[in-house]
C-alpha cells in the first residue's frame, strides 16, 4: 500500500521527471517487472504492462521477489530524496515479509532508506519471528533504536480528539 501510495505521488510529476522514474524502475526490474506489478499494481501506469513471468519453485520464487523487490526499491532510495517506510502491528508480520524486511535492512544495498516499524510489545512472545529477527539484526550493520511507549491517558486522548475536532477541551 505504501509503494502503491509513492507511485501514485510519482504519476503525477512532470513528463521529463516522469520518464526518468520510469526507465529507472525498468532498468531495476528488467524482466522482472510482472513480479513487482502483482503486489504494486498501479505501477502498471508507469511502467506499462509486463510480461508473465516464468514460473518457479516456491524457494526459488520467493527468492527472485525478495531480490526483485529490493532493486525495485533502491530505486528511490536516493540521496535527493531518501526513503522512509513506516510499518505498523509487526506483531502479526509473517516469517517471509521479515525475511525482506531484513534482507532490505541488512543487506547494504538500500541506503538512505529508514524503516520504523512499530509493535505491540503485550503481544510478542519471546519466540515470535520479530523478536528473533531483530535479535538477529542488531550484530550487524543495521542501526536499531527501540523506544517503549506508554499508554496514552484520558487527558491525552480528551486533547487529541479535540485537536482532530477543533474542539477546545
Amino acid at each position: 500500500q505504501a509503494f502503491g501510495e509513492l507511485v501514485r505521488q510519482i504519476l503525477t510529476e512532470s513528463g521529463e521527471h516522469l520518464e526518468q522514474w520510469k526507465t529507472s524502475t525498468l532498468e531495476a526490474l528488467g524482466t522482472n517487472g510482472r513480479i513487482v506489478v502483482d503486489v504494486v499494481p498501479n505501477l502498471e501506469l508507469l511502467i506499462g504492462p509486463q510480461h508473465p513471468v516464468k514460473e518457479l519453485g516456491p524457494v526459488e520464487a520467493e527468492n527472485r521477489f525478495n531480490q526483485v523487490f529490493v532493486r525495485f526499491v533502491k530505486v528511490f532510495c536516493k540521496k535527493e530524496h531518501p526513503l522512509v517506510l513506516f510499518l505498523d502491528d509487526l506483531q502479526w508480520v509473517d516469517t517471509p515479509s521479515l525475511k525482506l524486511i531484513e534482507l532490505m535492512t541488512a543487506g547494504g544495498e538500500l541506503d538512505y532508506f529508514l524503516i520504523i516499524g512499530a509493535y505491540r510489545d503485550n503481544e510478542v512472545i519471546p519466540k515470535l519471528p520479530l523478536l528473533t529477527t531483530l535479535d538477529a539484526l542488531r550484530p550487524g550493520p543495521v542501526t536499531i533504536h527501540e523506544m517503549t511507549l506508554d499508554p496514552l491517558s484520558l487527558h491525552d486522548v480528551t486533547r487529541l480528539v479535540g485537536d482532530s475536532l477543533s474542539v477546545d477541551t
